[in-house]
């Protein structure tokens, strides 16, 4: 004669708690504490206007040779007066970086991307190493990467003292941020 426990009855154990218990809900929260106050003094998103702008811009220029490469076309970026009075910038594709006509704006660039923060502006600009108008420039990249000019922009922080970053792009196609 064998005994064998009943179908419902799942292990030997009469009750076996579900959940977890106040002590790993403590430590869990706990190391949860510890990371956190560790990681949030690293975290500075948005602090400073100039050198989110700067990198902002930076990154959309290199986005560019990347597009010219990948497209196979020219792509250029360059600065114009807006409508509020203020420089603004605009992304375009051609076919040559020679074009004077021909070229069509690029709506995969977000405009937003384009933009200036509020309190930051363009100070100077060298094209080639000679000064000109801060909304009057250009850069194009040729489908194999390179630049068609030196750029070198300055852009200022009003509100900042020392508030001066600059962005300069080599004709070999590489950006630099300082």
């Amino acid at each position: 004669m064998s005994h064998s426990l009943p179908e419902n009855r799942i292990s030997s154990h009469p009750f076996r708690p579900q959940g977890y218990t106040l002590a790993e809900v403590l430590v869990t929260v706990l190391v949860l504490g510890i990371l956190t106050a560790i990681a949030a003094p690293t975290i500075k998103f948005g602090t400073n206007p100039l050198k989110d702008t700067t990198h902002r811009i930076a990154s959309n220029i290199k986005l560019l040779r990347s597009k010219a490469m990948a497209q196979t076309s020219a792509y250029r970026i360059r600065s114009f007066l807006g409508a509020d009075g203020k420089v603004a910038l605009t992304v375009e594709r051609s076919d040559l970086c020679s074009n004077t006509t021909g070229w069509n704006a690029d709506a995969s660039f977000a405009a937003e991307d384009l933009q200036f923060d509020r309190e930051v502006q363009i100070n100077r600009v060298k094209v080639n190493d000679v000064g000109t108008a801060i909304d009057n420039w250009n850069i194009c990249y040729t489908s194999r990467g390179l630049a068609d000019k030196k750029l070198e922009l300055t852009l200022e922080n009003n509100a900042s003292p020392i508030g001066f970053q600059s962005i300069t792009v080599l004709r070999g196609g590489s950006v630099d941020v300082k």
